[in-house]
């Protein structure tokens, strides 16, 4: 399991919260919103959240490298889990 306080400022932890929260307008026009976490092994992994799903509160991560999608309760537990945006 990653942690976010391992590798990423507060700047970039409140940026992450405030932005995905109240529906940010920067973002990717085909994958949406953009994240990355670092891993245990400090090999970086990196997904998406689609700008629909996240208006709906939706914070289910889709990963980059497989067809996997890792879901959340909330921002807040995507960011404990180490995501924040790229």
């Amino acid at each position: 399991m990653a942690h976010a306080e391992k590798h990423w400022s507060d700047s970039l932890i409140k940026t992450t919260r405030e932005n995905l929260m109240n529906g940010a307008i920067t973002f990717h026009p085909e994958k949406g919103y953009i994240v990355k976490r670092y891993l245990d092994n400090d090999v970086r992994q990196y997904g998406y959240i689609p700008v629909i799903e996240a208006i709906n509160e939706n914070y289910s991560i889709h990963l980059n490298d497989s067809t996997d999608v890792i879901p959340y309760d909330d921002v807040d537990a995507l960011i404990e889990d180490g995501w924040v945006l790229d």
